[in-house]
């Protein structure tokens, strides 16, 4: 099996959630996380990852499966540059903020230039609106203080496009969403010249690889009940992230261009992001 080094990961590792959003791509919540068969076959098919993207469901809730991830990237010693983790917010957990602790230590002892883990809080109108339904607002302030000072936090998250028509978001109005549209990708063989070197070259694809809690190779914004169908394209626990990849018709270019297509590819897919 050849390795592939990624350009993002994206792993939802939960789908565990104590919200139940309006905009939620990912629909109801369940009790389903992923499983260390899945964690592993995943970081056993990448040599490493720009940034690796850690989501759910609510990833404070499966803090168990966080440090199962971060005692696989450790043992199988993983090229990690970023950490990125996305919560809601009404949250607090001072293990949460040792673990992130734990990743900046690995991340400063593999890469010469270091970047903090990027911790990113949900918030925006629909996410407000759950936070009073719930009464946690004013805990959800306090908590946003508190992950500030840790250190780690990077910046709050939110709606400024239309959100896909998955999950929950299928019961907004027509004008607040958008038919989900495949992400394309993009891959490049990198040989020791720098040349399209599919036999010896190192295999990166990009933009963003994302799996799920049973190991499905899924759109990084496909609903759950979706990501069983429409954007099933493959399990790693039966095949390589390679095959499941070359499968998908990437746009396969030259290294130089490598970068500037995969910036392309995820600027037309993106609309959750502030």
């Amino acid at each position: 099996m050849r390795k592939v080094f990624l350009q993002n990961l994206g792993l939802i590792i939960t789908e565990k959630c104590n919200f139940n959003c309006a905009m939620c791509l990912r629909g109801n919540c369940t009790n389903k996380e992923m499983s260390d068969e899945v964690m592993e076959a995943t970081l056993d098919n990448i040599i490493g990852t720009s940034c690796l993207n850690v989501c759910g469901g609510e990833v404070t809730l499966a803090l168990e499966r966080l440090e199962k991830l971060y005692n696989y990237i450790i043992k199988k010693k993983i090229i990690l540059e970023k950490l990125a983790i996305t919560i809601n917010g009404s949250i607090y957990n001072q293990d949460f903020i040792k673990l992130l602790d734990c990743f900046k230590k690995y991340l400063e002892k593999v890469n010469k230039k270091c970047y903090e883990p990027a911790l990113m809080i949900s918030y925006d109108k629909f996410h407000l609106a759950e936070l009073r339904r719930l009464g946690l607002e004013k805990l959800f302030w306090e908590n946003c203080q508190k992950y500030q000072k840790s250190g780690h936090f990077l910046e709050y998250v939110g709606l400024n496009k239309k959100l896909f028509n998955e999950g929950n978001a299928t019961n907004l109005s027509a004008k607040e969403t958008i038919p989900l549209r495949p992400m394309p990708y993009v891959m490049s063989y990198a040989g020791n010249d720098l040349k399209e070197d599919r036999e010896n070259g190192l295999l990166n694809i990009g933009p963003v690889v994302t799996i799920n809690t049973e190991g499905i190779v899924t759109e990084a914004d496909g609903s759950y009940f979706n990501q069983k169908a429409l954007y099933n394209y493959g399990n790693v626990l039966d095949r390589t992230l390679e095959d499941i990849c070359l499968n998908r018709n990437p746009l396969i270019v030259p290294p130089k261009k490598y970068f500037k297509e995969c910036v392309k590819a995820q600027k037309k897919y993106q609309t959750y992001r502030k």
